[in-house]
């Protein structure tokens, strides 16, 4: 006890500045954020994104689709309640999920056709002269 005392009364200075420096507390919305999963993904030339299993556009304040030029970069954030929020150039939009048709790779074909039997080149059947006279 002593010797801190003596050494607070050698080294010690008083503060610049007696302010305290606590920050409040981030907002509800803020902290959406801050837990959120960030993803980058490249729009295609409808403007739509594809994340995860969701197909969405990035939509402004008044619901109207924004739209990217093909391959364009964009951030997208999923909050924790399952919202997705797009980021692009410093600018917060809304996402509004769409429907995009199947192409013709993901639609579901019907059975695959049964290839025809080949035997193989022991059977009975590949067994048959060719030409007698060389025999």
């Amino acid at each position: 006890p002593r010797y801190i005392a003596r050494h607070n009364k050698k080294f010690a200075l008083p503060p610049d500045d007696e302010t305290a420096l606590f920050a409040p507390p981030p907002t509800e919305e803020e902290l959406d954020y801050y837990l959120s999963t960030e993803y980058e993904r490249s729009s295609d030339n409808g403007s739509v994104f594809s994340i995860k299993t969701h197909k969405l556009q990035a939509v402004d304040a008044q619901g109207n689709v924004i739209a990217f030029p093909a391959k364009t970069k964009v951030k997208f954030y999923e909050t924790l309640d399952g919202r997705f929020v797009c980021v692009h150039g410093h600018q917060f939009f809304g996402t509004a999920e769409t429907f995009v048709p199947p192409s013709k790779t993901e639609l579901p074909q019907g059975e695959p056709k049964q290839r025809s039997y080949v035997p193989p080149m022991n059977h009975s059947w590949r067994k048959f002269i060719v030409n007698k006279k060389d025999k």
